[in-house]
């Protein structure tokens, strides 16, 4: 009857093939990820000196000059970005948001320096989405400096137009007599003509407690309007 040693010593020998492709495997796997490590790496390293050298320091500029402007950062699975939101105020009623950053494509190992915005209301033929190829291996600073303010120009008038648009706008809307809310004519829910003028409420709710007593509420207007 075989010892058991030599049972032992066989199925050892029959593992040692498992041992020995499991390492050719972790050899194989360490091949295949050194070049996307070596890719990630340049990457991180561009990327950082992008963001805190180039984009952050020029959003920063902009939100200086604008009270209702934040910035943050975003990571997500493509790179790494800088935010400029925009909030809507009383004597600026435009939403915005501009985000720049470094994306970067392994499957193509293609970077690029990129630029997204967007306007409410938006501005006819405004580019919002830009795209500049960024080398890894030598990034060319200046230029990548030279395109990010020209991009970022370009959102500046956009804002500012998209401002003018609203004001523009502002101008064609009348005030709701009774709640003195801003109005479109044209969309008003309801209207209602009164001493050869027509006009329009913002609700059902409005137009009836101003068609009870509409002197009252004229008045009232009149009297603001003096003030």
């Amino acid at each position: 009857m075989p010892e058991m040693s030599e049972f032992a010593g066989t199925l050892d020998a029959r593992l040692l093939v498992m041992d020995d492709f499991r390492r050719a495997e972790e050899h194989r796997l360490a091949d295949e990820m050194r070049p996307r490590q070596l890719l990630q790496e340049a990457f991180d390293r561009v990327a950082d000196i992008t963001l805190s050298g180039i984009i952050r320091p020029r959003l920063a500029v902009i939100a200086e000059r604008f009270q209702q402007a934040s910035l943050e950062t975003i990571q997500t699975p493509m790179g790494l970005y800088v935010g400029c939101t925009f909030a809507a105020t009383e004597t600026f009623p435009v939403v915005a948001l501009v985000c720049a950053g470094v994306a970067l494509d392994e499957e193509r190992q293609v970077c690029a320096l990129t630029l997204s915005a967007d306007l409410t209301p938006p501005i006819p033929g405004y580019t919002t989405t830009a795209v500049h190829p960024v080398d890894l291996d030598q990034p060319r600073w200046e230029g990548m400096v030279a395109w990010l303010e020209e991009q970022l120009f370009r959102f500046v008038d956009a804002y500012i137009e998209a401002h003018r648009l609203a004001a523009t706008r502002e101008a064609l809307l009348v005030r709701d007599p009774v709640c003195g809310m801003m109005v479109a004519p044209s969309v008003a829910p309801e209207r209602w003509s009164f001493g050869g003028e027509t006009y329009s409420f913002c609700a059902r709710s409005c137009r009836d407690q101003f068609m009870a007593t509409p002197r009252a509420f004229l008045d009232g207007v009149a009297r603001a309007r003096a003030q």
